[in-house]
């Protein structure tokens, strides 16, 4: 349905002066070209919103440089006069995988950065001459997944497969809709990854529930007490008020209906880490928002000797994105394996790669004292104390 100049011009006009914050535009404003119709539900993460009467919608992430969930709103205008209907606070955007193209940005004033800084994959290729570490085992997941998220797994994969010599067949990974698709409210336009794809990892299943608890199951007839475990899980998150009236922090899936997205709860997370038989080392890094409240329930019930749990932000904030790749992850992944950006050429390739890999804990310490991590939160836990310092993802093929 074609809207009527005059009217979309009103409206836009509008939720751009109702947007600004102290003078200062801080948000990136989106309209939708369909009405909504009355009786219509738009899906916010979780939330439902009922639409009343037949509206044009105008949706304002107020926190672009963020993973979801963050504060944005819903702006819904009269179809007739534009005047304004109703606002509604939400922590989700109205589309989460499909986006239709009749969603469009119309004022996106707040861009992500770019801090991709990453070797020459082709440097990284597995050394058939080194011994597998067969004792190394990872899980590297992401469900509701953008284009930052996809990059994240595809450059672990080829960190631990290529530098850390990890058996292919040990590394568990789960995208999206079990593909490397993506979907991204804040662009409409398809990229590819920044690595080669001739790296493109193999995927084992999609970023749902249920194939995540089918990995564990698997992993439940493999470990051993000599085994590492890495899980790394990407993309967003959210916070839920479980049975006790307590706030619970929650991994986002992917869901192949529109309109609906599912969530794993961390008690259900550190319920099924309970089910694994005992086992060597444990190192859990997580980018979604909200991760850090997975931090107490997966130390209090991992079966691992050590556990060392790493989350880009605290339990009550969300974790900041970036164009190409997420700042937290991407910096902790870099000092884990000893790639110092400070050596990388102006077009972003790997010079040299001079420093020792650092242990799970040094490597939050040097990320988290980065300039542009310092918009995160991010938090460290290790069972026992301290153990986080002597626990590594491996020993590079490259030394």
């Amino acid at each position: 349905m074609n809207l009527d100049n005059i009217l979309v011009d009103r409206i836009k006009k509008h939720a751009l002066k109702k947007a600004e914050i102290d003078g200062v535009l801080k948000s990136n404003l989106y309209l939708d070209e369909i009405p909504k119709k009355h009786g219509e539900i738009i899906f916010a993460g979780t939330r439902k919103i009922n639409i009343e009467q037949e509206s044009i919608m105008v949706f304002v992430d107020d926190d672009p440089l963020y993973n979801w969930g963050h504060p944005c709103r819903y702006f819904f205008y009269h179809k007739i006069t534009g005047e304004l209907i109703k606002e509604v606070d939400a922590r989700f955007p109205p589309y989460m995988f499909q986006i239709p193209p009749t969603y469009y940005p119309f004022s996106k004033t707040i861009t992500r950065s770019r801090y991709a800084s990453y070797p020459d994959v082709y440097s990284l290729e597995q050394n058939n001459n080194m011994q597998p570490a067969n004792n190394k085992y990872a899980v590297l997941f992401s469900g509701a997944s953008e284009y930052c998220h996809v990059n994240d797994l595809q450059y672990l994969y080829v960190l631990l497969t290529g530098f850390f010599n990890y058996p292919k067949e040990n590394v568990y990974v789960l995208n999206y809709d079990g593909t490397w698709q993506y979907s991204s409210p804040n662009t409409l336009t398809d990229i590819i990854p920044i690595l080669d794809l001739k790296y493109f990892p193999p995927l084992n299943a999609a970023g749902t529930k249920s194939e995540l608890d089918n990995v564990f199951d698997q992993l439940k007839e493999r470990l051993t007490e000599n085994d590492t475990l890495f899980i790394h899980t990407n993309n967003h998150g959210d916070v839920y008020q479980n049975g006790n009236g307590e706030n619970e922090s929650c991994l986002c899936l992917y869901t192949p209906q529109q309109g609906t997205l599912d969530l794993y709860h961390a008690s259900d997370f550190a319920d099924k880490l309970a089910e694994l038989p005992k086992f060597k080392d444990l190192i859990v890094m997580m980018e979604q928002c909200y991760s850090g409240g997975f931090g107490p329930p997966i130390l209090k019930n991992s079966t691992a000797f050590k556990t060392c749990f790493v989350s880009a932000c605290a339990a009550d904030k969300t974790s900041l994105a970036g164009a190409d790749y997420d700042p937290f992850t991407h910096q902790w992944t870099n000092t884990a394996a000893g790639i110092n950006p400070g050596l990388l050429s102006d077009d972003g390739k790997l010079q040299q790669i001079k420093n020792f890999p650092e242990s799970a804990a040094k490597a939050y310490d040097k990320a988290k004292d980065l300039k542009n991590i310092r918009e995160d939160s991010p938090l460290l836990g290790d069972n026992p104390s301290g153990c986080g310092v002597k626990m590594y993802l491996g020993t590079p093929t490259l030394y």
